[in-house]
């Protein structure tokens, strides 16, 4: 009989010279089931401190409690937003939609804590767990490009803004965004343009024009 897991333990099974090393990243005792994710095989076991930055083969796989061959427990850890990604993927068909918009709301609460205090990396992977579940929520998309952009990573911002409007193309905020990430690298043009469309979607943002005359002023510089 196999042991019993909780959420956050790491075990192992060893097959071939190799460790296969999987985390529990959620217990489903009414489908007798764990939410596991895995590594890539190892030939050797590591240090529980080096878990963490191990990468992951398979981000969520549902698996009986008793299917796995001889599985020796190595450590209990917190459940990282990497390895819960993959589980909210599942989620997103197996949990009632009230349930799910509850534990987005959760993250997005915390991500926006984790912003507050500068632990910008912490937030985008906390925002990024919200929108996995819900994914409507293009509020959480702008918040983790915003900490792109106290990164200073302005393409990876533009990404998640061109995301949120894919999502809400009425968002002129997001417009705006992008438009003052072409600024910062200087690409006038895309910028102008991008300040244009954020006017146009709302006539009395006073930013947009003001970084309008912003760009014309470097023009004549």
């Amino acid at each position: 009989m196999n042991p019993s897991f909780v959420a956050g333990d790491v075990f192992y099974t060893r097959t071939d010279q190799q460790f296969q090393l999987f985390k529990v990243v959620a217990v489903d005792p009414d489908l007798g089931c764990y939410h596991v994710a895995a590594y890539e095989p190892l030939p050797a076991l590591p240090a529980p401190a080096d878990i963490p930055s191990l990468p992951i083969a398979i981000g969520h796989a549902p698996i009986s409690t008793d299917g796995f061959d001889q599985p020796v427990w190595l450590a209990n850890l917190p459940v990282a937003a990497r390895e819960l990604r993959g589980y909210y993927f599942y989620l997103q068909y197996h949990q009632p939609a009230e349930e799910r918009i509850e534990l987005a709301v959760s993250h997005f609460n915390e991500a926006m804590a984790l912003s507050d205090a500068q632990r910008h990396h912490d937030a985008i992977d906390t925002y990024t767990l919200a929108y996995t579940l819900v994914l409507e929520l293009y509020e959480a998309v702008d918040n983790r490009a915003f900490c792109w952009m106290d990164l200073g990573c302005w393409p990876e911002a533009i990404a998640d803004f061109e995301e949120s409007l894919r999502i809400n193309p009425a968002n002129d905020l997001a417009e705006f965004s992008i438009g003052e990430c072409y600024f910062n690298l200087h690409d006038d043009a895309q910028a102008k343009a991008r300040f244009e469309k954020a006017l146009a979607l709302n006539p009395d943002s006073a930013l947009a024009r003001e970084f309008l005359g912003k760009v014309a002023a470097r023009g004549e510089a």
